[in-house]
């Protein structure tokens, strides 16, 4: 009986899905993912216990009810025979249930040992993707795999993944819309969420202007076919000439031409990436370590500990106004 209850309160899930990202009809990203959906074990645990306890209350009032009427003296007996070792046998199911719960979260904070692994990247904490679920990172980090090339989408815009540096926490990106010839690239504007990601010191922005008024000169320009004039600056606004802009990220030893732009050197610096360094507090996320927790996240903003003795993510608390994330770094 106590079975079929358990087995009516857990099930498991498996689903593939397909996860498809186009990017300009040029990319596709293929995920499949494997889900197991389960009711937590303690609502089963909880349950049960309420109903040992109501068996076992019930038996004592009728214990007191047949002492009280002295009647039946050889029931009585037989009871109180038999109460001890049903409530005793009760209590075994119970701390079976309960050590196959917390089994049960032990194998799921396991599950975050495991590490994305794609061509040459690998990649844990706050990152997750491919066999690293997503309740072992950040809900913004997911990693892809595609031909054994990694790739992450930031604000809907699609970069491949060149490098993970386990040492500084950075990753170098390029912008896979950018890529190939300049002039037929989409160009588009993105940026970077301020609360996760933060420019490496060794890059800087460049302001790319295009749609500009052919009459005027610009420096740092190439006219591409079919686009007409496009300048790239570090600190000149054409912006009352020129109808639209966005930002591309170099190397600070990269420097654009006064007259015309190099656009084969452009393309070369966009091919090789950027690099941007994912915001880690080494205090953050201490107390859940020391638990042998796992640090997770219930949203974009909020920190909480999974442990091994509990089913819920515990929210931790953490000074205002600060993103912390785990202090281990992103490869084992």
């Amino acid at each position: 009986m106590v079975r079929k209850v358990f087995q009516s309160f857990s099930f498991k899930k498996s689903e593939n899905k397909e996860l498809q990202s186009i990017f300009q009809s040029k990319l596709i990203v293929t995920h499949q993912v494997s889900a197991f959906v389960t009711i937590p074990l303690d609502l089963v645990i909880s349950l049960f216990t309420f109903s040992t306890s109501s068996l076992c209350l019930s038996l004592s009032l009728s214990l007191s009810l047949l002492f009280l009427t002295q009647q039946n003296q050889i029931d009585l007996n037989q009871i109180m025979y038999n109460l001890p070792t049903s409530c005793l046998v009760l209590f075994l199911l119970f701390s079976f249930f309960h050590h196959l719960s917390y089994a049960s979260s032990k194998q799921e904070l396991g599950w975050c040992e495991t590490l994305f692994q794609c061509g040459n990247i690998t990649a844990g904490f706050p990152l997750f993707g491919g066999n690293r679920p997503q309740f072992c990172g950040h809900p913004l980090l997911q990693l892809h795999c595609f031909k054994d090339k990694t790739s992450i989408i930031i604000s809907n815009h699609l970069y491949h993944v060149l490098d993970i540096d386990q040492t500084s926490n950075t990753l170098r990106l390029s912008r896979a819309e950018l890529l190939g010839s300049f002039c037929n690239a989409t160009f588009t504007a993105t940026t970077f969420p301020p609360e996760i990601f933060e420019l490496s010191p060794n890059y800087k922005n460049l302001t790319v202007f295009y749609l500009c008024d052919p009459k005027l000169h610009y420096r740092s320009s190439y006219k591409c076919p079919g686009r007409g004039t496009v300048s790239v600056s570090e600190n000149l606004d054409y912006q009352s000439s020129c109808d639209d802009s966005f930002t591309i990220n170099v190397p600070k030893s990269f420097v654009p031409e006064e007259k015309e732009l190099n656009i084969t050197d452009l393309e070369s610096v966009l091919s090789k990436g950027f690099e941007v360094m994912v915001k880690i507090d080494e205090k953050a996320c201490k107390e859940c370590s020391s638990f042998h927790g796992i640090c997770g996240f219930e949203n974009t903003t909020q920190v909480c500990c999974n442990e091994a003795s509990s089913s819920e993510c515990n929210k931790l608390h953490l000074p205002d106004g600060k993103f912390l994330l785990h202090h281990h770094r992103f490869i084992a």
